[in-house]
């Protein structure tokens, strides 16, 4: 049974570790997130063109994956992409140097 979550809204411009902590005590497992915060497709015309940001990098050993919702339109999501790419390499980066603090939501 895969848990998604979409944080405290349908686009959510934050997520903290405390609140993804809630969300899995409540269902008794580790959650899979699924990120609208990039996505356009509830309103075409707008364009996100943002990076994926506010995503605290404690999240990876609480989370059992992240789903990234894209724009509609394939070439505006180099930035977004890219970027959750580097959010993706900072976990494993704080992963390897045992970074990890519950009480840091940054």
């Amino acid at each position: 049974f895969l848990s998604l979550f979409l944080g405290s809204k349908v686009i959510s411009r934050r997520i903290s570790v405390s609140h993804i902590l809630s969300v899995n005590t409540v269902l008794q497992r580790r959650v899979t997130i699924w990120d609208n915060l990039n996505a356009n497709d509830y309103d075409q015309r707008r364009l996100c063109l943002g990076p994926f940001s506010g995503r605290s990098s404690n999240l990876s050993s609480r989370l059992s994956g992240i789903l990234s919702n894209p724009n509609c339109e394939f070439e505006l999501n180099f930035i977004p992409l890219h970027t959750l790419g580097q959010w993706y390499q900072s976990l494993r980066i704080n992963e390897s140097q045992d970074q990890i603090d519950d009480d840091e939501d940054s």
